[in-house]
Parts: structure tokens; C-alpha cells; sequence
């Protein structure tokens, strides 16, 4: 969303000239990372989640996320990993603490779940398997070969 309002505002807004730029970043996103497992990551990063200005309120972030925690039980009970989301967005218990508050800026997002999300055991241990994948950049370097 970023880059493409970027591109936006490199344009002057002038609609024609940044549509198709656009649309190539638009179409990027949605063929490779419109999924429900970056959706969840994207939730359970606390940089996101605790930044008003840059967290996205769409309803399919939710339900990515919803759709990661049904596929991921694995024996946990549902109505408690949803209880846990509850204080993790709502910033309970120790998220809510100031230092855990600052700290989403300068520590990485699993390292963040290791130090803070004892409150939330079951929504740690999945956030730590999200956040700490490391991604590939192929699509990256496709994109920039398109560019």
C-alpha cells in the first residue's frame, strides 16, 4: 500500500500517468502475496498492530488470520487462541506495558513474541512460527525485472 501510494504521489496524483504502475504492483501483490499466511503475519506483527497509521483495518486481514488459526489448532482450543487475540490487539495484561509498547520498534517481530507474549502462550507459539519464516526474494527480483 505503501509503494503504491508512493508511486501515487510521484505522479502528482495525475490519474492516468500512475494507473499502470499501479496496477503492475497491484497485480504482483495479489498473485503472490494476497494469502491468508501473510495476512496472519501481518496481524501478528506488533510494528503493525500497535500502529494506528499503518495497520489496515480490512476485514480480510481477520479473516486470513482466522483461517490461519483454524488450519494451525492442533489440539488448541479455538475459543482460547481468539481470547488471546482479544488482549494482544486490546493490548492486555503485559502488552500493554510501555516498554512492550516501544520495544515493536526496535526488536524483530518473533523476537518480540519470545520476550512479551507470555500472557498469550498459544498465540505465541504461532506468531514465533509466522514471524520468524524467512522469505524468499524471487518474487522480488521478477518484479524488478518488470520495472
Amino acid at each position: 500500500y505503501r509503494a503504491r501510494k508512493t508511486i501515487k504521489e510521484i505522479f502528482r496524483n495525475k490519474k492516468r500517468l500512475y494507473k499502470p504502475y499501479n496496477r503492475i504492483v497491484k497485480d504482483r501483490w495479489d498473485n503472490q502475496l494476497r494469502k491468508s499466511i501473510h495476512a496472519a503475519a501481518y496481524w501478528l506483527n506488533p510494528a503493525f498492530q500497535y500502529s494506528q497509521s499503518n495497520f489496515s483495518q480490512k476485514p480480510e486481514v481477520m479473516a486470513g488470520l482466522l483461517d490461519v488459526i483454524d488450519s494451525k489448532l492442533g489440539g488448541i482450543s479455538s475459543s482460547r487462541l481468539v481470547e488471546e487475540t482479544r488482549i494482544f490487539r486490546d493490548c492486555e495484561k503485559g502488552f500493554g506495558r510501555q516498554l512492550t509498547l516501544t520495544s515493536v520498534k526496535t526488536t524483530h517481530p518473533d523476537e518480540w513474541w519470545r520476550i512479551f507474549g507470555h500472557d498469550c502462550p498459544n498465540l505465541r507459539k504461532l506468531a514465533i512460527k509466522l514471524l520468524s519464516q524467512t522469505a524468499s526474494s524471487s518474487g522480488c527480483e521478477r518484479n524488478w525485472s518488470v520495472f
